[in-house]
């Protein structure tokens, strides 16, 4: 019971974040409001933890193709395939089939995923929602990823991304410069004081050879420049003066955070919580269970740029009483940080 209640509880804040983001992004929906994160959104991170935990809601999934469809020119195909290998997320096959269900849409679009991997016998796309096998009631495009639903609606009800608002300042960039690691430079050190190409690399999901011959480039323009040495490193920083104020009000900037290796492991911690679920075992072994999959998530987690803050499993040695200490800093730990 306390299991199925967790499960219940954390894919409902989940949802609610993922609804919050993609709003902000332009996603129209009855209940959109004023609420800002007042983060960089990172539209490749979301996709992917949307193509997980949105299998539960079938119309923010099918929103999100909407949202997709409409700011095809400013997503980063490659980039989002390099973040599924780096970070092993599960939902790359449902990935390929919202982006081919969107290249139908577009004929300029290139968007191909050869050798992705599908589900040996199909199974439903939506959680909880009967699997109709009836080939003639079933989407052709998400059938063909190993995936039954029905036909798929594009709406038309997003609206490209609001230039104005902070949260939206990688997509700002992108319009800008181009679907390129400039964007993302950019970005990063609008948000810090500077940066070392490698640490840039891990916080962006770009290789850092990318980075390094991008950054040396930009700074020929001399509005990135390199601002010091410590060791053998050379930090780079922005002209933030004249140059900051292009994406936002510096009285009011966005936070950068490190959405990929967090929305991995929030779909680590969403799918193996739901198994565990599945599974009858005594006290003492569900302790077990779950303090080793606090130990997956912990790497990811801890060095999240950002200011979140992530207790290792040192922090409840009772074995016994693991599960409802884990479990209740998992959901005020969503709280706090994710406002979720």
């Amino acid at each position: 019971m306390l299991l199925t209640e967790f499960n219940r509880e954390l894919t409902g804040r989940l949802l609610d974040f993922l609804w919050r983001q993609w709003i902000q992004l332009g996603v129209r929906a009855s209940f959109e409001g004023e609420d800002r994160d007042e983060w960089v959104i990172d539209p490749e991170a979301l996709w992917l933890l949307t193509a997980s935990i949105g299998r539960h809601d079938p119309r923010l999934f099918d929103l999100a193709i909407d949202w997709i469809s409409a700011n095809s020119s400013f997503v980063n195909i490659p980039r989002l395939k390099s973040l599924t290998r780096q970070y092993g997320f599960d939902s790359g096959h449902v990935v390929a089939a919202m982006a081919t269900t969107v290249r139908l849409q577009h004929k300029r679009l290139k968007w191909n995923f050869p050798g992705i991997q599908v589900p040996e016998e199909p199974e439903a796309l939506f959680v909880n929602q009967p699997m109709d096998r009836d080939a003639a009631n079933n989407d052709p495009v998400f059938r063909q990823f190993g995936l039954i639903r029905g036909m798929t609606e594009m709406r038309g009800m997003a609206r490209q991304f609001n230039h104005a608002m902070p949260e939206c300042a990688l997509l700002r960039l992108r319009a800008l410069v181009g679907l390129n690691a400039r964007a993302e430079i950019y970005a990063y050190l609008c948000t810090h004081t500077g940066g070392h190409p490698s640490g840039i690399a891990r916080e962006t999901g770009y290789s850092q050879k990318n980075i390094q011959d991008t950054i040396t480039d930009m700074s020929a323009a001399h509005i990135v420049f390199s601002a010091q040495l410590i060791g053998r490193k050379k930090i780079y920083a922005i002209n933030e003066h004249e140059w900051r104020t292009l994406l936002y009000n510096p009285a009011n900037p966005p936070q950068w955070i490190t959405w990929p290796p967090l929305f991995r492991a929030l779909e680590i911690l969403w799918t193996e919580c739901r198994k565990l679920e599945t599974r009858p075992m005594d006290p003492l072994l569900l302790s077990g269970r779950l303090r080793e999959l606090s130990e997956r998530l912990y790497p990811l987690m801890e060095n999240i740029q950002g200011g979140f803050v992530f207790q290792s499993t040192n922090a409840y040695p009772d074995a016994k009483a693991y599960s409802e200490s884990f479990i209740n800093y998992i959901l005020n730990w969503l709280k706090a940080e994710l406002n979720a």
